[in-house]
This record gives C-alpha cells, sequence and structure tokens, in this order.
C-alpha cells in the first residue's frame, strides 16, 4: 500500500488508497458487524485465505484501519471491508 486519503463530501466520505500490486478479490460488508477486541482474530482467520496475506478493514472511534493496526491499539469497532 502507499498512500491514502478520505475525502469527506455532505453525503458521503470516499476513502482512497495507492496500491503496490494486484488484488485478487475486494469485499465490501453491507451490514457492519461489531467487531470487538478478542474478535478481531476469529474475523481476519473467517474472512482471509491466509495468515500475513490481506487486510480486513475495520471504522473505529480513531478513524478507519487495518487489523493489524487495531490489534496494535486494542480497538474493536465496525468491519467495513477486506481485500487481499
Amino acid at each position: 500500500m502507499g498512500r491514502s486519503g478520505m475525502l469527506n463530501d455532505v453525503l458521503r466520505s470516499i476513502v482512497h488508497v495507492e496500491l503496490h500490486g494486484r488484488l485478487n478479490k475486494v469485499c465490501a460488508c453491507t451490514s457492519r458487524y461489531e467487531v470487538g477486541v478478542s474478535k478481531v482474530k476469529r474475523w481476519v482467520d473467517r474472512l482471509l485465505p491466509m495468515k500475513q496475506f490481506g487486510y480486513v478493514v475495520l471504522t473505529t472511534s480513531r478513524g478507519v484501519m487495518d487489523h493489524k493496526e487495531a490489534r496494535e491499539k486494542w480497538m474493536g469497532g465496525q468491519l467495513l471491508g477486506f481485500f487481499y
């Protein structure tokens, strides 16, 4: 991943991410599942094909972050989607 940014509009927010490589699958979760701190690993195991391959994206009270950053900061949130 390269640079990233967020564009806030009146009606919506758009996340822009610069990628260095190829994506195999991108999925947005339409129902925002609540993911507690203790259940982040369980969701990562369920959604990603292998360990250390791909990202699960969460929205937390401190902003949008991937599962690795959320676990480091010991935060849970709502599941936005995943990609690998």
